[in-house]
Parts: C-alpha cells; structure tokens; sequence
C-alpha cells in the first residue's frame, strides 16, 4: 500500500487530476488527506455532496504498464472534458479525478447540485451516455456509472466513495442498468442455504441421461439467486464449487475443459453462457451409464489424495451422507471396496517410484500411503507377484519410466 504521494502524483494533482487513489492500511482513503493538504479546495460543498464513478471496472486492467497509461492521458483529458461539460450544464459544483485501480481507469466525481440541478440519477445518466459517445476505450461497452447517496464532511469522502464502488460493481450482475444508485438496485435478502441446495441439485443432475435438468439448475442459481442476492461471496461460493464438480467429472472421464472463473467474464450472462456450454460439452462426451455424483467425488479424491490418510468415514462426512451408504454404493459402482481402490491407486505410484527413484523402498512406501511396511510388502507381494526390491531390479530401466497402470 502506498502511504505517501509521489511527486510524480502530485504534478498530477497540480492539473486537477489524482492518480493511483487507493485505500490506505489505517483505513483512510488518499482522498482525504488530498483534501486537507491542497492550497485551493475543490470546488463543491463538503457539507453535501455525492460520489460517481464512470468508466470500466479493475477487472478490465485496460492499462498494463505505466507507460502506456501515459500515453494515454491526452485521450482521458478529452474524455474528461466531454464528462464535466454535464455537471456545467446541469450547474452543479464539482471535482473530478482520474482514477487508477488495479490497471484499470474509471473517472470519479464528486459533486454538490444546485436547486436547478436535475437527480443525481438524471446527472449519472446523461454521464454513462457521454461516456459510451466519447470514451475512446475498445470495451466501453462494460462501462457503468453509479452515484452514493449525499454525504457531508471530509471523514465520509471514503464511504462516498465506497458506496459508489460497491454500486458500480453490480453492472456484473446487471449490465442492463448503466446508471446505478440505491433507489435503482439493492440486494435481496435470501436464504443462505437456497444457494448450496441448488449447487447440490446440479452436482446430481449432471448425472442424468440428459442435460436439460443441469441447465435448468444453473438457470436458478444464477438468475434466481445470485443475480438478486448480488453478492460477491455468493458469485466466488458458486463458482468454486460448479468448478470442482467440472474437475471431478473431467478427470473421472478424461475430458478436455477449459474452466474458468466468473470474473474471466464481463457479465455474469456471458459467464452463465459459458457454462452451459462446458455442460452440453460433458453430457457429450460422458459415457451414458456413469456413477453417481459421491462416487464420482470419492474417486476424484482417491486419485488426488491417495497419499493422505483417507478413511470412508471422513469422506462421507464431507459429503454429508452416511458411510454405511456411501459404502455400499461404492461397491455397486465400482465392483471393488473403498480399501482395495485406495491401496490400487497407491500401489500405482509406488510402482512409478520404484522405477523413477533411488529412495528407500519403505520411504517411498510411507510417502504415498502406506507407512506399515510389513503390510505394504504383503501386499505388494500378492498383488503383483514378486516383492518390491525384485520389481525395481527388474523394471528400473532409463527407457522404461511409465510402468503399466493397474
């Protein structure tokens, strides 16, 4: 974080325009301090003012190098231009920065209307649209304006502005609205639960023959629920869990899918988009008799974690069934009990080992799973043939690295 002002900075402030605002590690914004050490003081009232925000979201980073936000500033001073000629017109007091998050540029105005003046809103509007004409920026498109509600003093300039910040956020859920205020969009309050409810749903109904239940799923959870709880956390909870399920069926299966976060996305649309591809691309491509969603992840666990000390019992316990059940399904499934596929996968890379390495037979044992080493010779004695000093003598050849998997 930065605590100080480069000089370079505060040429800028010279000019009327503050670069790289940020949050400060005491909690206060850069702006006040700006505030209260400049010689000529902003021209709007700090007993009533508000906060907008226009311009692309941090998650755009249209700027990658200083150099090229350099290059740049000549364009935003024209932008800039076109943007304060609103606030004359509507005979408003304002102050406008130039504002650098994360790569990215948006333009912030602070501002106290007149009696003549129209809303806020009406300002914010006719913002967004001088933007859209006269922004030189290629994803202008993803631009969105939002106005905070009147604030008064120099401690509430940060809450001025994270109010905007958290309104301009929505345009992700929302890219329908350009103009947002509190009046306009506010969250919903829903049950946390209805959300993990239809993740769960939609982890078994991609177990169906068909698809059409799985699309329907995430037609709910992002337009039912995320799209009006509009949170963040509920958007980053989905957006794990939808991609450890496509994980677990893509290494299960073997297929080929690019997944990504939400944020990879302009708009959540085009994100709810994407995904209903990657479902129409598994229903494709999985065979049709397939397990079912718990087997599906007890294997992706055995296959990841076969050398921690993993039991049914802890596993069944993360998938909130009983292991009784989860037992006795496994073995339906897969023909073979929940130890014999563990010691399987192990014995897989033990082999490998065997071959790739010079490490003590009993370390390399240990390290993948199996630390009894008088079991773990028993074992590999009656599975394989031949103990494991024998297996390696025989197989550890510099052109044989990949020995057959079981």
């Amino acid at each position: 974080m930065k605590n100080e002002l480069t000089e370079q900075e505060n040429e800028k402030l010279n000019d009327g325009i503050l670069f790289n605002y940020c949050l400060m590690d005491n909690r206060d914004f850069m702006i006040e301090r700006v505030f209260r050490s400049i010689h000529e003081k902003p021209d709007f009232d700090i007993n009533c003012y508000y906060f907008m925000i226009c311009g692309l979201p941090k998650r755009y980073k249209v700027v990658h190098t200083s150099e090229v936000f350099s290059s740049d500033l000549h364009r935003s001073f024209s932008t800039v231009r076109e943007l304060k000629k609103i606030f004359d017109e509507a005979k408003c007091r304002y102050y406008e920065f130039s504002i650098e998050v994360d790569n990215s540029r948006q333009y912030g105005f602070f501002f106290t209307p007149s009696e003549e003046s129209p809303s806020p809103l009406v300002i914010a509007k006719k913002i967004d649209d001088t933007y859209q004409k006269f922004s030189h920026s290629p994803n202008k498109s993803f631009a969105a304006t939002s106005v905070s509600s009147c604030y008064s003093g120099v401690t509430s300039l940060h809450l001025a502005f994270e109010e905007a910040r958290r309104l301009n956020n929505y345009a992700y859920y929302r890219p329908d609205i350009k103009a947002f205020s509190k009046e306009v969009i506010s969250p919903s309050n829903l049950n946390p639960l209805l959300l993990h409810s239809a993740l769960s749903r939609f982890r078994k109904d991609l177990c169906r023959p068909t698809e059409a239940d799985a699309q329907n799923d995430l037609q709910m959870i992002f337009n039912k629920i995320i799209r009006k709880t509009l949170s963040e956390a509920d958007l980053q909870y989905a957006g794990d869990f939808i991609n450890t399920i496509f994980l677990e069926y893509c290494t299960q299966y073997k297929i080929d899918l690019n997944i990504q976060k939400p944020h990879s996305f302009p708009f959540i649309d085009e994100y709810l988009k994407y995904l209903k591809e990657c479902v129409s691309i598994l229903f494709e491509e999985m065979p049709q008799k397939r397990y079912s969603a718990d087997i599906i992840s007890v294997l992706y666990a055995l296959h990841n974690s076969w050398q921690d000390d993993l039991s049914l019992t802890l596993l069944a316990n993360a998938l909130g069934v009983s292991a009784s059940r989860l037992s006795t399904a496994f073995n339906q499934e897969t023909g073979s009990t929940f130890t014999e596929k563990l010691n399987q996968e192990r014995l897989i890379h033990i082999k490998e080992e065997l071959i790739t390495t010079k490490d003590h037979i009993n370390e390399i044992a240990a390290r993948n799973g199996m630390p009894n080493f008088k079991y773990f010779s028993r074992y590999f004695k009656e599975t394989t043939g031949t103990t494991p000093t024998a297996y390696r003598k025989k197989h550890q050849d510099p052109g044989n690295t990949h020995p057959d998997r079981l």
